[in-house]
């Protein structure tokens, strides 16, 4: 018995509520989000693309999947995120395919810059976060070699605070994902 697209949609959505509502309690709670969850999630959407009879599944999914993974390893060679963020958001990808993230990503980057700024707000690391820009931009400009560090110093790109990038992905998603069944 096959079931119906809608099935299939309406399984994926409580998939990604389900990984991303725990992903956000691990992230909170523990500053991690587990590789079991991310292998969870990509075997799961992976099956639910494949079941779907309506075409070409594995390769929705595939694309999905690369795409998040295009979209926010640069973030991550930045420091900007955690290696286990770029996964989360892979899983995402993975399970809305390739048409639909787009729009999600353009949501989970513009929540993330804002809960960025609040916690550089909060933390009181406004003039260190001028520094850093003012750090690649002279690298852009002058190309220069720079430092990626943690501890505060004049030279160089220095973390300016730490965030559960989690929380960013599971609103930004919602976002997305609530924009595009307007």
């Amino acid at each position: 018995m096959f079931l119906n697209m809608t099935t299939y949609a309406a399984l994926g959505l409580w998939l990604l509520a389900g990984v991303l509502i725990y992903a956000c309690y691990t992230d909170l709670r523990f500053r991690k989000v587990y590789n079991t969850l991310i292998v969870f999630g990509l075997i799961s959407s992976l099956g639910l693309w494949l079941l779907n009879a309506s075409g070409p599944g594995g390769v929705q999914w595939l694309q999905g999947v690369g795409l998040a993974f295009m979209c926010f390893m640069p973030l991550y060679l930045l420091k900007g995120m955690a290696a286990g963020d770029v996964k989360l958001a892979m899983v995402v990808g993975g399970i809305l395919g390739s048409a639909a993230w787009m729009p999600v990503a353009v949501c989970i980057y513009l929540v993330g810059g804002v809960l960025a700024m609040g916690v550089v707000l909060m933390q009181k690391r406004g003039m260190q976060l001028i520094r850093n820009v003012n750090a690649i931009l002279f690298f852009r400009l002058h190309h220069t070699h720079i430092q990626l560090g943690m501890e505060d110093g004049t030279d160089g790109i220095n973390s300016v605070g730490r965030m559960p990038y989690a929380l960013a992905i599971a609103i930004g998603t919602l976002m997305g994902v609530y924009t595009q069944h307007m």
